[in-house]
């Protein structure tokens, strides 16, 4: 609605006394609507993740609203596939990691001369071989989702490109 920001925009050209326009005003902010509240407008800021402030009104609304929607499924549909790869590059660090711990593990063990502190260290070994498995586990349960992740942002492309995006 034109009238709140008006409103505060009075108020503070009250202060050093000067009287806005209002016809001026809304002729600017119609102008201003029907160039941003477009499908087009819309689909790009939901593609990008915006979130919509109701800036539109109307029919401008509902055609901003119509391309917005589309940009969101696109943008929700990217952001899966793009958690998917960050869990499977995270796993794939975590993996590295624990076999590394598992060398260092079996090396101390092979040069420890203390059997207490042998049974220690397998002790250890055994964990760290648990947090590897669970973590593999992990890593082929992510590895399973992305297919059908980059399956239906393909489709949401195509979708988007006959809408005409």
């Amino acid at each position: 609605d034109a009238k709140v920001p008006m409103d505060e925009h009075r108020k503070a050209c009250a202060k050093v006394q000067i009287t806005p326009d209002l016809a001026r005003y809304q002729r600017g902010h119609e102008k201003g609507q029907k160039t941003y509240c477009t499908t087009q407008n819309g689909f790009a800021e939901g593609a990008k993740g915006a979130s919509y402030q109701g800036a539109c009104e109307g029919y401008l609304a509902e055609d901003f609203l119509r391309g917005y929607h589309d940009g969101q499924e696109l943008y929700q549909a990217r952001s899966r596939l793009e958690q998917i790869n960050r869990d499977i590059d995270r796993y794939n660090d975590e993996i590295w990691q624990l076999q590394r711990q598992i060398d260092e593990k079996q090396r101390q063990m092979a040069d420890e001369p203390n059997t207490d502190r042998r049974r220690d260290l397998y002790s250890q070994l055994q964990d760290v071989q648990r947090d590897l498995r669970y973590t593999r586990d992990n890593l082929h349960s992510v590895q399973r989702e992305r297919e059908p992740a980059e399956h239906n942002l393909y489709k949401v492309q195509n979708r988007m490109r006959n809408y005409g995006y």
